[in-house]
Formats: C-alpha cells, sequence, structure tokens
C-alpha cells in the first residue's frame, strides 16, 4: 500500500512538472500558481452555459479565489498529510478509478451478445467426455483424444450423433437420449457451452468444447422464438406413475376439481380443497416464476400453451402426478434499452461477466509492453511433474529470485509473489500446479496489470487527475470549515451571545396576537361561549373559569387553547384586523370555532433560544467573513487577467 501511495504521488508530480511546462499561471495564491487548465477544468464544472463572458469569468474569479485561499490554508496546516484524510481521498480515488478500469467495449458486447440470444431457444443434443477441471495432463489428454475420436467417426458418417451419444456420453441423463437436453435459453449453460450452441446452425456438428464438465460435442436440432417466462399458479394431485390403480384414481379427482372450476368455482378455492403441493397452496398455487427447461416437458408445454392471463388447462399428467396449471402472467423480452441496464446487473452476478475482466488484461498486457519470464514456471512445472502435480510452500520458497514478470519496464520480482503465496498455503499442505496458476499466478499478474492502470489513471487522463484534485480540495475544505466555521460557531457561547447581543435587533417577533381559541361541541354550546366571551377579552373571566362555566354540565363542552400567534399563523382562524375583538365563528372539518384576541404584542427581540438557528447561521456567515479577510491579508493575491480572459469565448 505504501509502495502504492508513493507511486501515485510520483505521477502527480510529473503531471505537475508537465502542467507546468505547457500550462498558464492564471494566478497566485502567496507564493502557489494556479494554473489556467485547473481553474477552466472547475470553471465550465459549476457554469453549464455554453459562452464564457467576461462577466461570468469576473463573477466566478471571487468564489474560486476564497477557495483557493481557504484550500492554501488547510495545505499550510499540514490538514493533507493526517491518516484521516489519507484514507478518506484514497476511498474516493478508488471509486472514481472504477469507470476506468474495466473494458466498456467488452463488457457492452456481453450485454448485447445475450441480449440477441435471449431472442431464441435451442434445442440441443450433446457428447460429454468428462474430465475434471484441474485434471493430470495424461487424463486430459486421453480425454480430449477420445472425444476427437468421436467426432471422427461422427464425420465420416460411421455412427449418427444419436448413436455416438448412445454409446460414448457419459451424461448419463441425456446419452439414452441420444445426448438430447431439450430446449434451453441463454443464461441456463455455462459460457463457453452457450457461445458455441448459439454459432450452430441447425444440424452443424460443433468443434470440441471445453467446459468445468469436460469435453463437449454439440448439435443444435432445432431453434424456436424464446417463448420467454410464465408466472403461473397450479392445483397438483399426488400420483406414483408406476401405480396404475393410484393413478386411475386421482387422474378422476383432478377431472372432479376441473369441473369445478368449471363450474364456476374460484381458482384458490379448489387449491385449498384439492392442492397436495404444501409450499405452494397457501398462496393460491403461486409458483416462482420460470422459463425453458425448467420444470417437466408435460407442464412446461401446457402452461406455455395457455394464451391469456386467468386461462387454466384441463388436468396435466407428469411424473408427479397431475397438474391443473393456471395462467397468471407473461414475460415477453422487453426492448433491449429498457432491459439493458437489469440484464447488465444480472450478468455482472455470473461467473461469465469475468470473461470482460480478462478481455482487460489482454487489452491492458499489450498496451504495457507485457513480458513474463518464462524459466520461473519452468522450474515450477518442473517440480510438480516429478511429485505428481503438487507443489509446496517449502519449495516455492526457496526458489531464488529473479524477474517474474516486466510492465512497462517496471520489474516484479520472483520473492514478492512468493511473499504473496506463502501465506496463502500452509506449510503442512500441498497444492495442485494446476490451482497454482488458477488461483494464484495468474490473478497474481492481472492484479498487479490493473494496479499499475490505477496508478498509471492521473498520467493517462488529464481529467481523472482534475477530479482527484477537486476530492482532495473538497475534503480539505470541508474539514478546514469545520475547525474555523462550523465546529468553532458550536462550541464558542461567548462568541455567539457576543455576536446575539449586538445584532439582537435582527431578531425580532413581528406582531403577534394573545389568541384564545374556543372548540364548541355544537352550535347551542358556541351560543353560549359567545354570550361569555365579552368577560374572557375583558379580563373579568379567565380561561380556566371560562372553561369551567361551560363544561359544567357536559364535559368537553368547550376545548380551550391559547398561544401568541404571528397574523400570519393565525390564518385562517384570525382574519381582518389584528386587533383585540372576538372573531366570527368558522366551521371546518366538523369543529366549531371562534378566537378571542385579548392583547396585541408590539414586535421585540426573540430571546438567543428563540433565534438560535438563525443567530448561528449569521454567526458562521460572520466568522467566516472575517477569516477570509485575514486570508486574503496572509496569502498575497495576483490575477493574470490576460490569461483569465482568454477563455472568453464571445
Amino acid at each position: 500500500m505504501k509502495k502504492r501511495i508513493l507511486l501515485t504521488a510520483i505521477y502527480l508530480f510529473t503531471f505537475s512538472l508537465f502542467a507546468q511546462t505547457t500550462d498558464k499561471i492564471v494566478m497566485t495564491i502567496g507564493n502557489e500558481p494556479i494554473y489556467l487548465s485547473e481553474f477552466d477544468f472547475i470553471f465550465k464544472k459549476n457554469n453549464t452555459e455554453s459562452a464564457v463572458t467576461k462577466k461570468s469569468l469576473d463573477e466566478y474569479l471571487d468564489l474560486y479565489t476564497v477557495f483557493r485561499l481557504k484550500v492554501k490554508e488547510a495545505k499550510e496546516l499540514k490538514m493533507d498529510t493526517s491518516r484521516a484524510f489519507i484514507n478518506e481521498l484514497n476511498g474516493y480515488v478508488k471509486q472514481l478509478a472504477v469507470p476506468y478500469l474495466k473494458d466498456k467495449d467488452a463488457e457492452a458486447a456481453m450485454v448485447k451478445e445475450t441480449y440477441d440470444r435471449l431472442k431464441s431457444d435451442l434445442k440441443i443434443k450433446h457428447i460429454l467426455i468428462t474430465t475434471k477441471d484441474c485434471a493430470l495432463p495424461s487424463d486430459t489428454l486421453i480425454a480430449y483424444n477420445k472425444i476427437n475420436s468421436i467426432r471422427k467417426e461422427i464425420v465420416t458418417k460411421k455412427k449418427t450423433f444419436e448413436q455416438a451419444a448412445k454409446a460414448y456420453s457419459q451424461d448419463t441423463i441425456s446419452a439414452p437420449n441420444g445426448g438430447l437436453l431439450g430446449f434451453y435459453s441463454a443464461l441456463s449453460l455455462v459460457y463457453p457451452f452457450e457461445s458455441e450452441a448459439y454459432r450452430l446452425k441447425i444440424g452443424e456438428l460443433s468443434r470440441v468444447i471445453r467446459t468445468s464438465y469436460g469435453y463437449h460435442l454439440i448439435q443444435v436440432e432445432d431453434i424456436r422464438p424464446a417463448r420467454g417466462k410464465l408466472r403461473v399458479a397450479h392445483i397438483f394431485l399426488r400420483a406414483d406413475a408406476s401405480n396404475q390403480a393410484q393413478v386411475d384414481l386421482v387422474k378422476a379427482r383432478a377431472e372432479e376439481a376441473y369441473n369445478r372450476l368449471q363450474s364456476g368455482e374460484s381458482f384458490e378455492s379448489v387449491v385449498r380443497t384439492y392442492s397436495e403441493d404444501y409450499n405452494s397452496a397457501p398462496k393460491g398455487g403461486e409458483l416462482p416464476v420460470f422459463g425453458v427447461n425448467k420444470m417437466v416437458s408435460e407442464f412446461e408445454e401446457a402452461a406455455f400453451s395457455l394464451n391469456n392471463p386467468g386461462d387454466y388447462s384441463k388436468p396435466v399428467q407428469t411424473k408427479y402426478g397431475f397438474h391443473i396449471i393456471k395462467l397468471l402472467d407473461k414475460y415477453n423480452l422487453p426492448p433491449f434499452e429498457e432491459y439493458k441496464s437489469d440484464l447488465t446487473k444480472s450478468l455482472q452476478k455470473q461467473k461469465r461477466w469475468e470473461e470482460t475482466r480478462q478481455a482487460f488484461i489482454t487489452k491492458l498486457k499489450k498496451e504495457y509492453a507485457f513480458v513474463e519470464n518464462k524459466t520461473y514456471m519452468q522450474q515450477v512445472e518442473q517440480e510438480a511433474n516429478k511429485n505428481g502435480q503438487k507443489l509446496t510452500r517449502d519449495f516455492l520458497i526457496s526458489l531464488p529470485d529473479m524477474p517474474l514478470f516486466e510492465i512497462k519496464g517496471v520489474k516484479y520480482s520472483v520473492k514478492d509473489f512468493t511473499n504473496y503465496v506463502s501465506g496463502k498455503i500452509a506449510s503442512d499442505r500441498s497444492i495442485d500446479f494446476c490451482l497454482f496458476k488458477k488461483n494464484f499466478y495468474y490473478p497474481y499478474i492481472a492484479d498487479n496489470i490493473i494496479a499499475y492502470k490505477e496508478e498509471n489513471l492521473p498520467n493517462e487522463f488529464p481529467d481523472f487527475k482534475m477530479l482527484i484534485n477537486e476530492y482532495r480540495d473538497g475534503i480539505l475544505l470541508f474539514n478546514l470549515m469545520d475547525l474555523m466555521v462550523w465546529g468553532k460557531s458550536m462550541k464558542d457561547s461567548v462568541g455567539l451571545n457576543a455576536f446575539y447581543d449586538l445584532n439582537k435587533q435582527q431578531y425580532l417577533w413581528p406582531d403577534r396576537a394573545h389568541v384564545i381559541t374556543v372548540d364548541c361541541k355544537d352550535d347551542k354550546v358556541e351560543a353560549e361561549a359567545r354570550k361569555l366571551a365579552p368577560q374572557l377579552l375583558s379580563g373579568k373571566l379567565s380561561k380556566d373559569a371560562f372553561a369551567a362555566k361551560l363544561n359544567k354540565k357536559v364535559k368537553d363542552n368547550v376545548i380551550i387553547l391559547d398561544g401568541l400567534y404571528s397574523q400570519e399563523d393565525a390564518y385562517p382562524l384570525i382574519e381582518g384586523a389584528f386587533e383585540k375583538r372576538i372573531t366570527t365563528t368558522v366551521r371546518k372539518d366538523h369543529k366549531i370555532r371562534f378566537a378571542v384576541i385579548t392583547e396585541i404584542q408590539a414586535p421585540k427581540p426573540k430571546t438567543l433560544k428563540e433565534a438560535k438557528g438563525a443567530v448561528v447561521s449569521d454567526y458562521q456567515a460572520y466568522l467566516e467573513q472575517e477569516w477570509v479577510r485575514q486570508l486574503k491579508k496572509k496569502y498575497p493575491i495576483s490575477v493574470n487577467f490576460d490569461v483569465l480572459y482568454s477563455l472568453i469565448s464571445k
């Protein structure tokens, strides 16, 4: 990590030197030059108008100058050297780098490729000769030779594909059916198998294809428009297909259930009475959404033959029993632009997405003149061949140090790789040579190429370097503002009180009225309350005595509330003159209400507690204003207006 931070710093410094020799200085703050490219980048981010005018530059210059003064002060205070700052900035840099560390063309191509494949379902046959992903080379060769000999038999017509599948295929499920797998859509098969299948024409024999299961030969028997996906509910009655008496009995019960549907009984009601699928029955028989080849063929065919939501099938027999299927919804492939985002997210969760990263690694190897020292791997392979394809940590540690590979002239050593691997392999265990390459060696190369790319982003993409600077300055500015303004205003109670005392006339209450609202139970109570209201207005009756009189017989004849209100707050209860009086009655929201205005208070200052939010905000503005004034004295400002105005476009 320290090495990476150091390298990044070197690249940033190199870029700065380059900028200084090609860029013009638009202003200086203290002894620090500010370059035109940096000003232009920030200016255009904050000014979206296409035309750049003298007025817009002058207006923005004041804001930018204050911004640069604060950043300059943060650097002088060494705030950019703290561990917390570095960690926070590195976190943002990692996020900002993500779009640059992938092959966007390869990703877009995979998304479009998958979408196009999803338009069709393929009826596929295959022949499989199994071999483990990390089998011994000798075993792999045997399997490869075997599948090649089978292919020759088919090509020379010694056997048909179906005959060869029955005779040789090690897929015990499909072999008895001549290798038939059934209809499949994209995303249902491992990627190499799928890619070859969608390349083939009907009846064409595939090349030999390797997957994690072994070697395959593929033939496409039929291609049809994709069926999409369905959401269905079913009524299920279990029957053992080998027991004909039971099948007949259950079939009669299934027909009975169907007849009840035909007579108008709801599907949900029949589910509750008949269905033996105890997982789906509580949900009205609803099953998870499914596509092709996810259900037994009889169920799938019956379900996809239903045309409209609400349609249901006659009893359908499968090896499990009898089903009555109701269509709830059909999901066809949406237009590409609508589906692209969701499809991308789905692909990103799949193993095949790694192919896009590998494409990016391959591209970077060419771009960065990657050179591998094959001597190291030759030594490791020789050791594996002597020991049944096994390697120990002790052996790896014993190998002499040498360059392992180069990325654009930067050498990466065997020693660094050994340190990386030794921490991941137990000292008392061995590891397969195949897994060593697959899990450690190739990922180590890939990770370092990506790391090299990441470290060079500021060099390769000036906008990325500007973006990092923007985030760096933003973090510094936030931390410094918190120290000098926001945090200080909250902690400095003496200064806040003094500021309030000097400016309290700015925080005035408007004219306010002491208002007593009277909610009456009905019109009769309202009439009685109005008779007593003048005494409440004159002060002869207190609000408590007023309420007691009216609530003497019935507890809640009136409900009394009082408070101080501005005219704006009291509207619409108080309309007209804002003066001592009894208002008209308002009948609204099942309430009968009038008010008694007993006193008018002239404007007066709010207490600090009452005006705290506004006072703190103004105090912060005052602190910032005074602080900026001091910064301008501390760091002299010089602007090269000829350079600044060179940005004017009209």
